[in-house]
């Protein structure tokens, strides 16, 4: 287990370092990790791109603090997401990034929303081993961990 968080640890901090918003594959698992900052429409498109590319079964959208996604970006999301079929759960603990989210699925993506005390849920919604369930909970706990300053629990 040790060994595991390490390598989280060593992953979340390599994909998430000066950058707002940060992807990575994870079996049919993409996970994005994203704090607040502006997120350039060019690295969004990437991403988008991305998962139009890897069509993955599910996406796992971690963010921390306000995010701060344009609503161009949200509508391509929307289509992209309608296109490829991804499931996308995203946890946050902000209202306004939560709100945004529920936007895209009122348009009709396949995204649900939860708070951070609810990724047991939320990575029980995806139909994956318990293997990869745990991984992608440690991916997501060092992300958290590593950036705490971010986390403002605004749903009390």
């Amino acid at each position: 287990m040790i060994q595991t968080q390490d390598k989280a640890k060593e992953s979340v901090t390599s994909t998430v370092h000066n950058e707002a918003h940060r992807w990575k594959q994870i079996g049919p698992v993409l996970v994005s990790f994203t704090v607040p900052g502006p997120i350039h429409d060019r690295r969004w498109d990437r991403f988008l791109a991305d998962i139009e590319r890897i069509q993955p079964r599910y996406c796992l959208t971690l963010c921390l603090g306000r995010v701060q996604v344009a609503a161009g970006q949200r509508l391509r999301s929307t289509r992209t997401l309608m296109r490829t079929g991804s499931r996308v759960a995203v946890l946050t603990n902000d209202r306004m990034t939560r709100g945004l989210a529920m936007g895209v699925a009122w348009f009709g993506a396949p995204l649900d929303g939860y708070s951070w005390d609810e990724l047991d849920l939320a990575l029980g919604r995806f139909d994956i081993d318990a293997a990869l369930r745990d991984r992608l909970r440690e991916e997501a706990q060092v992300f958290r961990e590593h950036y705490a300053r971010y986390d403002h629990d605004t749903f009390s």
